[in-house]
């Protein structure tokens, strides 16, 4: 289990700035932020051979398969980020494989969604029905582009969406039958204080494709904290896949408006892999 930054931990810099940070802090894998990259892709991939990275996680800029509305976040400049996007459902899953065929000569270790909302559909099983096609067509674009599909269950919360456990989550895949091409990225804010968290990751842990590693504030804090400084099992998650094998890029997410955000990008990605190193070498006893 190796370090990655994610580019959403730093957005008070750009994607060029992103670059040398990271490395200078001693990362070898960045997580590429849809929304940050600049057009020219061709440019964009060789800053990234220049620098030695290779590319773990992505975040495409529509967030979710099925329409998000109403999403619950703490008051912050969240410098432009667009957390519910297009309200139309057609459009969302346009949007998400354009991303994927995009990514794909970037060989991402993953690209990550989540479900959605079933709320604003007429029924239950309309939005299910929905989820399942949309996530067949993305499913069968990453294929086509060789990427994989992560899944990142959302905790409730944030919003009501499909997929708030990793259990369920998994059902929804095999449902689809999409499991070939789609697995699980484990948050460890949004997953980190569910019930169910070690029997869900015993029994679907082998599914984990990616992580998004900081930390849960203490109750009532909504806020997100840098990775093994908070109520988060960080560690004990960590240690749960090394022992189920989980052996590929482990991306810190510096969400953070109010703290990390706010400081220089050489200090945040210094942060980030101080923090990435001290996490990954505590849950090395679990194993």
């Amino acid at each position: 289990m190796k370090p990655a930054m994610n580019q959403i931990s730093t957005m008070q810099a750009t994607f060029e700035e992103d670059l040398p940070a990271y490395a200078a802090a001693g990362f070898e894998a960045i997580g590429l932020l849809e929304m940050k990259l600049p057009e020219d892709d061709n440019n964009n991939r060789r800053l990234l051979d220049r620098y030695g990275f290779e590319v773990s996680n992505c975040i495409v800029s529509v967030l979710s398969i099925l329409p998000l509305q109403g999403v619950v976040l703490p008051k912050g400049d969240w410098k432009g980020i667009d957390f519910e996007g297009p309200k139309d459902t057609e459009t969302r899953i346009r949007q998400i494989c354009d991303a994927v065929r995009r990514l794909g000569p970037y060989k991402p270790s993953s690209v990550t969604v989540s479900f959605g909302s079933p709320d604003g559909f007429e029924s239950a099983r309309a939005a299910e029905t929905a989820l399942r096609e949309g996530l067949r067509r993305i499913a069968d674009v990453a294929t086509k582009s060789g990427v994989r599909i992560a899944i990142e269950p959302i905790h409730p919360s944030i919003i009501h969406t499909l997929g708030q456990s990793i259990a369920e989550t998994a059902h929804i895949i095999d449902d689809a039958g999409v499991a070939d091409a789609v697995g699980i990225l484990i948050d460890t804010w949004h997953s980190g204080d569910s019930p169910t968290l070690f029997e869900d990751i015993g029994a679907h842990g082998d599914r984990v494709i990616g992580l998004h590693v900081c930390d849960r504030a203490p109750a009532g804090d909504p806020n997100r904290l840098v990775p093994g400084t908070g109520a988060s099992p960080t560690v004990e998650i960590l240690g749960a896949l090394r022992k189920l094998g989980y052996d590929t890029w482990a991306d810190a997410e510096l969400f953070s408006p109010h703290d990390v955000w706010l400081r220089p990008v050489e200090e945040a990605a210094t942060i980030g892999f101080t923090a990435m190193n001290d996490v990954l070498k505590r849950s090395a006893d679990f194993v």
